[in-house]
């Protein structure tokens, strides 16, 4: 849409300014009795303006019909402005001059405007004007036709007492009126209409308006309404060999409570067609001051108005609880009792300090420290933006064989530190994270950090549903960093660190579907680095770097279907991939680095014989040292159907066909 406008507010506008200004003037349009003394023009400007309102400006003006003292006339309008917003403005207007010397006019328009939030809107303009050659009075009219757009650019999320609440969700365009009365301070009276009679070089005339306007939505949080004022220093016939040119040097200041004061300035050259030689001479000289006005452009808030939303709840965005109520624990108070007092649909805000003890996160609550972000929805609107948490970040612990935070349906952990009892202290039930029951869904842990745990830093175990694990770090955990056993689904895990791991890193056992990791940091493990067993669906392993295991980087036993792509492993002390197990496995395996010292093969296959959907883009990094083949079969029977690829440390490509022969 942003080209489009563009096109229609520059090139096109410029263009059709152009053709006609090659046409006779008395051919400008139909005519009623074919004086056609009225003229169009074209007209460049830019302006400078507070707020990133400076803006390139192109303008075109054409009668469309026209009698002695009547007009009916094309002002279109396209502005450029700073931040690649721009507007295109299309009004078809009336005007008809009267025997007091004032010319009574009016028009209708439509207006479209891309914002800065990126939303595109539409509008009808109407105005009313009376003009004399000292005096202006206008007054315009707004109607926007669009609904109000998301605008996460705008939205801005705050506490009140024990309220989260979210403002400027939408975009809201505002219905609204302006006016202004103008008069000429200085500038020669044009008497006009003797034919013939000389046009001055140049004529100054200065302009002075003043008016307000008013802009307001039921959406709106608050009405945009103020005064404003404006000056025009005009040089009439700028340019001698064309008559009816002029240069604009315009000021503007406005005031309102929504954008405070702005101020702009800049300049406007008009060009009019048909403008040279002897005839356009005397045909600009034979105007009266009456009839000059009459080919005045429109004066109209041009700009489509905007405003933020009102007031509006939220909901956490991973979980989708609406919160209801905020509570807040300081320097390590009741967290428990705070936690129960709030109930579901709750955000409980952790201020720093040190809990001892275990906590348990009741359905529908969203826990978070000081100091971390969560990202929010606006329930109206739909919008989503940051919140981050007043004060610093909690320590929670617990040092007996239990988990530091236990966690039910529909739960949030954010911005959280944890740690246990010691990742040598043998209490293996001494987790960081654990879940209330099996069975739970629609937990998110985001931010969080888990340290010094006896057991897992993550454990769930079966028939879990929608866990998201995202920017959190474990490290020092006594078995694995993060389990799931069986019957898990819609998990995913990603941008996490897990350091320093008695077993595992990352453990699947059996019948885990739609699981994604990707992103993650995984090193120092006591065993593999991630570890999918049996009949686990639709996996996907992307963009992990993974170094220093105990054994395998990734291990695969059998029946599973798997993406493994992108990742980066150095340093593994067995195979860097393995691939085994009773049932064959569909598997693709693509675009991974190999680095420093694989201590057996790259890739392994030590079961049946597996389906490789698509083995392409595998390197090893140069000076990589591998203890055994790029790609081996070490079981009778075992192998793949398809093709891998290998490029090995002297950049040859090794291509396996149906198995590492």
């Amino acid at each position: 849409m942003a080209v489009n406008l563009r096109h229609l507010a520059t090139w096109s506008l410029v263009c059709v300014a152009v053709i006609f200004a090659g046409l006779v003037p008395a051919r400008a349009g139909g005519e009623f009795d074919g004086s056609g003394k009225f003229v169009g023009w074209w007209e460049l400007g830019g302006y400078y303006g507070t707020d990133d309102s400076s803006r390139g400006e192109v303008v075109l003006f054409t009668p469309l019909m026209q009698s002695a003292s009547t007009l009916f006339f094309l002002d279109a309008r396209g502005k450029l402005f700073e931040e690649d917003v721009q507007e295109a403005n299309l009004a078809l207007g009336y005007r008809q001059m009267m025997p007091s010397g004032w010319n009574l006019g009016l028009w209708a328009g439509w207006d479209i405007r891309d914002s800065e939030a990126d939303n595109t809107f539409h509008q009808v303009s109407v105005g009313l004007e009376a003009l004399s050659e000292r005096f202006d009075v206008r007054v315009n009219g707004y109607v926007p036709v669009t609904e109000p757009k998301g605008s996460p650019g705008l939205a801005e999320v705050f506490l009140r007492g024990n309220n989260i609440l979210m403002i400027g969700g939408e975009e809201v365009p505002l219905y609204g009126v302006d006016g202004e009365v103008g008069v000429l301070l200085f500038g020669g009276t044009r008497r006009g209409g003797l034919k013939g009679a000389p046009v001055p070089g140049k004529r100054h005339e200065l302009r002075a308006y003043a008016g307000g306007f008013w802009f307001d939505a039921d959406e709106a949080l608050e009405e945009v309404a103020g005064p404003k004022g404006r000056l025009e220093y005009r040089i009439n016939d700028v340019i001698s060999s064309l008559p009816g040119s002029r240069l604009t040097i315009e000021s503007e200041l406005s005031y309102d409570e929504v954008r405070d004061t702005k101020f702009e300035i800049g300049a406007r050259l008009r060009i009019p067609f048909g403008a040279r030689g002897s005839d356009a001479l005397s045909r600009h000289a034979a105007l009266s001051g009456q009839e000059l006005r009459m080919i005045e452009g429109l004066e109209r808030d041009t700009d489509i108005v905007t405003t933020q939303s009102k007031e509006e709840n939220v909901l956490d965005t991973l979980t989708g609880v609406n919160f209801d109520e905020v509570g807040f624990v300081n320097g390590g108070g009741d967290v428990q009792g705070t936690l129960d007092a709030n109930g579901p649909n709750s955000l409980v805000i952790l201020n720093g300090g040190t809990t001892n003890g275990s906590v348990t996160v009741g359905p529908g609550q969203t826990l978070q420290g000081g100091a971390s972000t969560i990202q929010v929805t606006g329930v109206k609107s739909g919008t989503t933006a940051n919140f981050k948490a007043p004060g610093a970040k909690p320590f929670l612990t617990q040092i007996l064989d239990q988990a530091v935070v236990t966690v039910d349906n529909n739960t949030h952990l954010a911005g959280l530190r944890l740690t246990g009892a010691g990742s040598g202290s043998g209490l293996f039930d001494n987790d960081g994270i654990v879940p209330i029951t099996d069975g739970v869904s629609n937990v998110a842990i985001t931010g969080t950090m888990i340290m010094d745990v006896g057991g897992d830093g993550i454990e769930f175990n079966d028939n879990h549903n929608k866990v998201v694990i995202t920017n959190t770090s474990i490290q020092n955990a006594g078995r694995t960093g993060i389990r799931f056993t069986n019957d898990n689904s819609n998990i995913q895990i990603a941008h996490t660190l897990i350091d320093n791991t008695g077993t595992e890193g990352i453990l699947f056992v059996e019948n885990n579907s739609n699981v994604t990791v990707s992103g993650n940091t995984i090193s120092n493990t006591g065993n593999g680095a991630v570890l999918f067993t049996n009949f686990n669906s639709n996996v996907t392993l992307s963009s992990n770097t993974i170094s220093n295991t105990g054994s395998d980087g990734i291990r695969f036993g059998g029946g599973n279907s798997a993406t493994i792509t992108g990742n980066t492993l150095t340093d593994i002390r067995n195979d860097a991939i393995d691939v085994g197990g009773a049932a064959p496995n569909t598997l693709t395996i693509t675009d991974n680095t190999f680095a420093g010292n694989i201590g057996s093969n790259v890739v392994e296959f030590d079961g049946a014989v597996d389906t490789l959907l698509d083995g392409s883009g595998n390197r090893l990094a140069p000076g990589a040292v591998v203890g055994g083949p790029l790609c081996q079969l070490t079981t009778v029977g075992s192998g793949f159907v398809g093709v891998l690829q290998i490029t090995d440390q002297n950049g040859v490509l090794q291509t396996f066909v149906n198995g590492c022969t």
